[in-house]
């Protein structure tokens, strides 16, 4: 079901904007050497889920990325133009006041890159297979072994 939150009219889905690729991480998922003799191992492989989302004049990267050990990491990357104004002051030599500069930095005659950040939430809904699902918490207790079993020696 898609909410509409902020937005006047509906977001479309383009199928172009999602892409699923397995990727090296340039780590080992594990490694055994037996006595020295033989040594084995093998790559770490990651899932990576990747979404481009356009807004404004940014292009957001969102990787989720799925790690062989169950847990699973989010990566954001921006690109695209900065956000500018048209300031009075022609450079940032000229900006006597500094009102002009205040909120950014001077990046041609007469503008400014304002100064701005980026908020991301993210929220992962795990009702894949419906709302049956279950979660098992196991506590793990110590217990004395006898005296006559072979592991105690």
């Amino acid at each position: 079901m898609r909410r509409k939150i902020g937005y006047r009219k509906r977001i479309p889905f383009r199928q172009s904007r999602f892409s699923l690729f397995e990727r090296e991480s340039g780590a080992f998922a594990w490694r055994h050497s037996a006595g020295g003799l033989q040594t084995d191992s093998r790559r770490q492989r990651d899932l990576v889920l990747r979404m481009i989302a356009t807004f404004g004049n940014y292009d957001y990267a969102i990787d989720w990325t799925f790690l062989q050990n169950g847990s699973i990491r989010i990566g954001v990357g921006a690109t695209g133009t900065v956000e500018v104004k048209a300031v009075r002051s022609r450079t940032a030599a000229e900006d006597h006041d500094g009102r002009d500069g205040r909120y950014g930095h001077f990046v041609a005659d007469n503008t400014v890159a304002v100064n701005h950040d980026h908020y991301f939430c993210f929220r992962l809904d795990l009702d894949i297979d419906g709302t049956e699902n279950s979660f098992v918490k196991e506590e793990l207790k110590t217990q004395m072994l006898p005296p006559e079993n072979p592991r105690t020696i």
